[in-house]
């Protein structure tokens, strides 16, 4: 960015990962341009991270023109496998069936995080929006604006400062704006499973389909296990790769087994996939990226306030304050399971912006629009926060605790682990027989039911 940085301007938005953008795209299309968008970090990502865009998120893509550009670099998951180590396929989540005849996307589409953030810079760079970027724009203070009863002025490390009536924090799980706002992040419904988890985006020496017989190159599958689980996805294939596809594997890492590095080597990660993945022999032939993770959940006691005041006024009527609004992970964050963050995240930033557009233009000094808003994304997270927690817990927590009671000798443990995992599988197996099950498995992770 060569050109100066504006020092006041409507709306501030701080971050421009995929819901920084998403905002900025949606505020564009409405006609509001008076915005600035900063990131401390100079380029956007380059490893994939989220890696699922549901539904009622591409809908919601949809309205900003993205959505068409996005899914040609996608591939369209019909469905999602839970299988046994053998192979045999126990339960599929139907999405095509549960969303063809209520969504133009009826898909979950696999691809990766930061081919996500392409499409959405290009988009906005069409719409002539430029990022500020690097370290010299990193939030380090806020403070209210003298003279001024609806704005703050941010500051940033290299010194410079924006004042804005609205200021937005998609500054990620870590966010300053939240911590300077003073507005509190805790987890509402902790979840009882394992607290770690490790994550890869790897090669194979073996071909997929020899891999695990239900999974191809369109669908996803899923090994449960009494003790564990082994997520196994195909990245969707851009061009010739002589090393196979790209195949992203994730597990959750028992307590017994202790802490996993920060970025298991490839000889961990094939103890892992020998314990949770299929039973049949295969290899790991390359990791690209590694990394390890917490499973935890929170989400902010609101999503808006007002700062440096609050929501009330002062002796003149007048708001106390520049708006503050929080969004994606800034303002919650869960476990992976059903890969419901990034998609929640951006419905946030777009949903957000017609409140904004709105509120600028309204002749009324009125919050109410702005705090509705805010108290239905938070029910919204809420119900993610459930859903994830509730998935991460069947998968993990199966027998789990009773295996753990047997004793670790004579094998009695292993054989405990055994019939655990035969009663999930039969379980499963029998769920799998209802369609019904399927397709509210599938509606239910498609986020239509609680954009």
């Amino acid at each position: 960015m060569s050109r100066p940085l504006p020092s006041r301007t409507t709306i501030l938005i701080v971050g421009a990962g995929p819901v920084g953008i998403s905002l900025a795209i949606a505020l564009s299309k409405q006609g509001v341009n008076d915005f600035i968008i900063v990131d401390k970090l100079e380029h956007t990502a380059n490893t994939s991270r989220a890696f699922s865009i549901h539904a009622a998120t591409m809908e919601a893509l949809d309205t900003i023109g993205v959505a068409d550009t996005l899914v040609i670099r996608c591939t369209a998951a019909h469905c999602t496998h839970l299988c046994s180590r053998s192979g045999a396929t126990l339960f599929t989540i139907d999405f095509y069936d549960a969303l063809q005849k209520c969504s133009k996307f009826p898909y979950s589409y696999i691809v990766p995080q930061n081919i996500t953030e392409e499409v959405l810079t290009r988009r906005l760079n069409e719409l002539g929006v430029e990022v500020w970027r690097g370290e010299k724009y990193r939030v380090v203070g806020m403070k209210g604006t003298k003279g001024s009863e609806d704005t703050a002025t941010v500051e940033f490390s290299g010194g410079e400062t924006v004042e804005a009536k609205y200021i937005i924090g998609a500054d990620g799980a870590r966010s300053v704006i939240r911590q300077i706002s003073g507005i509190s992040f805790n987890d509402p419904r902790p979840s009882k499973s394992s607290s770690q988890m490790i994550v890869a985006d790897v090669h194979f020496a073996q071909p997929l389909p020899s891999l695990l017989p239900p999974c191809h190159e369109n669908e996803m599958c899923l090994i449960p296990s009494a003790t564990g689980f082994m997520l196994f996805e195909p990245f969707p294939s851009e061009g010739s790769d002589l090393k196979g596809p790209l195949i992203r594997i994730a597990t959750a890492i028992p307590p017994e087994m202790g802490t996993p590095p920060d970025h298991p080597d490839l000889e961990y990660w094939q103890a892992a996939w020998d314990k949770f993945g299929p039973y049949k022999e295969s290899k790991i032939a390359e990791i690209v990226t590694s990394a390890r993770f917490r499973t935890h959940s929170a989400v902010v006691d609101r999503y808006f306030t007002r700062f440096p005041g609050d929501t009330g006024k002062n002796d003149d009527g007048v708001r106390k304050g520049a708006a503050v609004f929080l969004i994606g992970d800034a303002a919650h964050v869960h476990p992976p399971a059903g890969g419901q963050g990034l998609n929640l995240g951006i419905r946030d930033a777009i949903y957000l912006a017609p409140v904004l557009v709105s509120h600028i233009r309204s002749t009324t000094d009125d919050d109410t629009s702005l705090l509705a808003y805010a108290n239905l994304r938070r029910q919204r997270a809420l119900v993610v926060i459930g859903l994830a927690n509730g998935m991460l817990d069947s998968v993990l927590l199966v027998g789990d605790k009773i295996v753990q009671m047997l004793p670790d000798t004579m094998g009695i443990r292993r054989v405990g682990e055994e019939v655990q995992r035969g009663l999930l599988e039969w379980g499963l197996w029998g769920l799998g027989r209802l369609g019904w099950v399927r397709r509210k498995a599938g509606y239910s992770l498609s986020g239509l039911g609680h954009r």
